[in-house]
């Protein structure tokens, strides 16, 4: 018998080696389940579940991809790879007074236990905004509270403890630039001289903290720690972006899109993830189309370099940094 602070939960990852999928659509419909049922005080032990009929993109068939993935991203869950099993190899096993008993059980029994996500997922049946029908329906209107929490909830999880964070109205601004945040060819983009040209156009007029990162090389509890003090954070959208959840209240996303589409749908714009990220309230969302001719480095004196995908996307830095820096204001 599990202990009564113990939650039993089978689940079914569905893309696990993504981390997009993993946190949007396995670790918040975990989460959206224990709360609905008012278990969110409980410890998770989690029993991946594998089907009959492998899914296409499971960790069943899959599971040498999603193995590293789950190790890095668990700890948002407030638990570890080694903690979890398959109902393929779950046992229970007995200690009394402290010391292991040889005796092992297949069968595991809780007091508390939830299972079922489907619904709970971040976009049910849409495709995540690959196709046009995507953006008929949205999923996730007034959940902005609750995505708010879920974010704090894993926040916690990897701190172990709560913390106050700090108000990022007070400069240095730091702005992440995550680079290289996706393996598909299309949106696998290196912001070059980006930075440079934040620096040129406003270093004089803001106090800034800017990071060129590629997160994929680093661990979840550094890439939280870098995040969740940001002000501003920009990449391309898909499932590497799934950093910028842990931004602060009141920060700014950017995310750029292929306008083109790729892959299984070449002729339509791919705002991936646009039904979550656009009503999760908590932060302000600017989709941007990425451009042909990525960013030049600025010439000091000159200006001939400038072209207008980078006066835009510097024009709405200064007003995000202008809103930033002014709330305080309003208190």
């Amino acid at each position: 018998m599990l202990q009564t602070d113990k939650v039993l939960i089978p689940w079914h990852s569905m893309a696990g080696h993504n981390p997009g999928h993993l946190v949007w659509d396995d670790f918040l419909p975990l989460y959206k389940l224990i709360t609905a049922f008012d278990l969110i005080d409980k410890d998770m032990v989690l029993i991946r579940y594998d089907l009959t009929l492998a899914m296409w993109a499971g960790c069943q068939r899959q599971w040498e991809k999603c193995r590293p993935i789950l190790k890095k991203f668990l700890p948002l869950l407030g638990t570890h790879l080694n903690m979890t099993s398959s109902q393929n190899d779950t046992s229970l096993e007995l200690v009394v007074d402290g010391e292991q008993l040889s005796r092992k059980s297949k069968y595991v029994c809780a007091p508390n236990g939830a299972a079922g996500l489907g619904y709970l997922t971040d976009h049910f049946k849409s495709y995540h905004g690959w196709h046009p029908d995507d953006y008929k329906m949205a999923l996730n209107t007034g959940r902005g509270g609750q995505m708010y929490q879920f974010r704090n909830w894993m926040v916690d999880n990897v701190y172990e403890e709560k913390r106050d964070e700090r108000k990022i109205s007070k400069a240095p601004y730091r702005i992440i630039i995550s680079s290289s945040s996706s393996d598909k060819a299309p949106r696998r983009v290196s912001f070059n001289h980006l930075a440079t040209n934040i620096r040129y156009r406003l270093g004089h007029k803001y106090e800034l903290d800017i990071k060129e990162v590629v997160l994929h090389t680093m661990s979840i509890k550094e890439q939280v720690q870098l995040t969740a003090d940001a002000a501003i954070f920009i990449s391309m959208c898909g499932g590497g972006a799934v950093t910028s959840m842990f931004l602060p209240k009141g920060a700014s996303l950017l995310l750029y899109y292929t306008a083109a589409g790729h892959g299984r749908h070449p002729n339509t714009p791919a705002r991936l993830d646009w039904d979550l990220l656009n009503n999760i309230g908590y932060i302000r969302v600017h989709w941007l189309p990425k451009p042909r001719q990525m960013f030049l480095k600025p010439t000091v004196g000159q200006n001939e370099n400038r072209n207008d995908d980078l006066d835009f996307v510097l024009n709405l830095l200064d007003h995000e940094l202008d809103i930033i820096s002014h709330f305080d204001d309003y208190k």
